[in-house]
């Protein structure tokens, strides 16, 4: 196995993978059901992988796009274009071709990564993008592609396991992660080598995570920060990532692979958690967890309670972030997680964050402000999209969007979101994208979009429309099939109210707080 300064280099991903695969390389780096990998393996495949896209034109700074189910290969191939000194586009699989088709023709991948049942998606919303020199797929099967198609593990077998030699800054793009625009149009984030590796060390440091005895489990999706961010924080630290099977959340599955897997920590939403503490006996089952992580949105103090019974003694930590901030920015540590419910805890070491008003003034604690950062680990702006990058470093901090105030300790609470998202069952929903949507329904003449409660998802859209003709107003069911080939169906709404005027502003600006009163007084038994 094959080495080099550039690919061992601490500021770069790569580097850890080559620093564990000599120093520990039999310890076990993935894990799933039936299948393991050592961090020698590991490093193999990845060099193996990184070869083999360079053999289809991949070079430095070329995007490759992943659209695919977590797994082994996902992994492999982050880390190999990583490697390679190309950009790694991870993208959710949950989007409608139509929305795929834009991330794609945005991004301008050379390689294309997909497996089976996404086989279709990735052909359909790849026809206009003609930089494509090829398909890589993660299957037993050689399925027909414009520009041809390859299997992924007949490359890897033909592919050189020598190390890769690219002359890499810890500056460069490493990752180009999508997070949905207000606008509706998603928007790329360009996350560096450096950022992400400083990002990960402080959550490993912040965690107490740095023996490399750790198992984490991964159950969250590797096109958001979360996930990818849970694998990158195993490598800094040596430690194994467990894969969770994909598809629907199976409580008593994940707790049985918590125990054959001897899981030390996990990371879920509120709501999976809330599931995992319906298990029957969790109580009595001999689990070697040591830390409790949740994020995405807040957990109810009643969740919180279920989580302290069901695994008594056990460390409870939030996580706060965004993909533009490389993923976690605050932490709640376990000692305040009852003293300090519903905050989002303090910064992180690397991270500069500020409570700011309109005029970037700094507002006293108690009052309420605008979250803006500064930091390695920041993004270095939208890709290919200068206008969105100034707005969003106005001032120069990042503006993240997201009000909140800060008590007299220092800790900060998240009390609404200047952008209107709602965070359903761990997935962001931007309102204004699912009104552009709404819009174009021919029985609509205007749509707000605004959170309500939900006993599932903790939060849930709600449509308050405007109709064309009072008489003939649509209903749910035809907003739902128009919006089927136009939005991915967590970001449908689930409920609606038809209304006879929207509230203004003097400036002509919806007033949403009292639509979304309206839909909470609607909505009530």
């Amino acid at each position: 196995m094959g080495g080099s300064t550039a690919a061992a280099h601490p500021r770069l991903l790569g580097g850890y993978l080559t620093r564990n695969a000599t120093r520990w390389p039999d310890r076990t780096a993935l894990a799933q059901r039936g299948h393991s990998l050592t961090y020698a393996q590991l490093d193999d495949r990845v060099n193996r992988s990184a070869n083999a896209l360079r053999s289809l034109g991949v070079e430095p700074g070329d995007r490759v796009a992943l659209l695919l189910h977590n797994g082994f290969e996902y992994i492999e191939c982050i880390l190999a274009a990583c490697r390679l000194g190309a950009v790694a586009v991870p993208i959710n699989s949950r989007l409608t071709v139509a929305e795929i088709e834009h991330v794609i023709a945005d991004v301008e991948p050379t390689v294309v990564v997909t497996e089976p049942s996404l086989h279709d998606a990735a052909w359909e919303a790849s026809r206009s993008t003609g930089s494509i020199t090829a398909f890589v797929s993660v299957t037993e099967e050689h399925p027909p592609a414009p520009g041809g198609a390859w299997r992924y593990e007949d490359l890897l077998a033909a592919a050189s396991s020598d190390a890769v030699l690219s002359d890499i800054s810890a500056d460069e793009p490493a990752m180009i992660l999508y997070t949905s625009g207000t606008t509706g149009r998603p928007k790329g984030a360009v996350l560096s080598h450096a950022g992400c590796v400083i990002s990960a060390l402080t959550v490993v440091a912040r965690l107490g995570m740095t023996d490399g005895a750790d198992s984490r489990h991964l159950g969250v999706p590797l096109y958001h920060s979360g996930g990818v961010n849970t694998v990158l924080q195993q490598l800094i630290q040596g430690g194994s990532t467990f894969v969770a099977q994909p598809g629907a959340f199976d409580p008593a599955a994940t707790i049985d692979d918590f125990g054959v897997h001897s899981i030390t920590t996990a990371f879920l939403t509120p709501t999976q958690w809330q599931h995992l503490c319906t298990v029957p006996d969790i109580g009595r089952r001999t689990l070697s967890l040591r830390r409790l992580l949740w994020g995405t949105s807040n957990t109810p103090p009643e969740v919180l309670a279920s989580m302290a019974r069901s695994f008594p003694g056990v460390p409870v930590f939030a996580q706060f972030g965004q993909t533009e901030m490389t993923g976690t920015t605050c932490t709640l540590d376990a000692e305040f997680a009852s003293e300090k419910i519903g905050s989002i805890g303090r910064p992180l070491a690397h991270v500069q964050l500020r409570l700011v008003d309109d005029q970037m003034c700094d507002v006293a604690p108690g009052e309420v402000g605008e979250i803006v950062y500064q930091g390695p680990s920041v993004m270095s702006g939208y890709w290919r999209d200068e206008a969105a990058t100034a707005e969003a470093f106005r001032g120069g901090w990042f503006h993240s969007g997201d009000l909140a105030r800060r008590d007299d300790a220092g800790f900060l609470y998240v009390v609404d979101r200047l952008k209107n998202m709602i965070i359903s069952g761990g997935e962001n929903i931007y309102c204004l994208e699912v009104e552009a949507a709404l819009q174009s329904h021919p029985k609509v003449a205007e749509v707000v979009i605004v959170g309500v409660p939900h006993a599932k998802w903790v939060e849930t859209p709600h449509a308050m429309v405007l109709p064309v003709d009072v008489n003939d107003p649509p209903t749910l069911d035809e907003l739902l099939t128009h919006l089927g080939p136009r939005l991915a169906s967590y970001k449908k709404p689930t409920s609606m109210q038809i209304v006879e005027t929207l509230p203004r502003n003097s400036m002509g600006k919806v007033l949403r707080q009292p639509l979304r009163s309206t839909a909470l007084a609607g909505r009530l038994p």
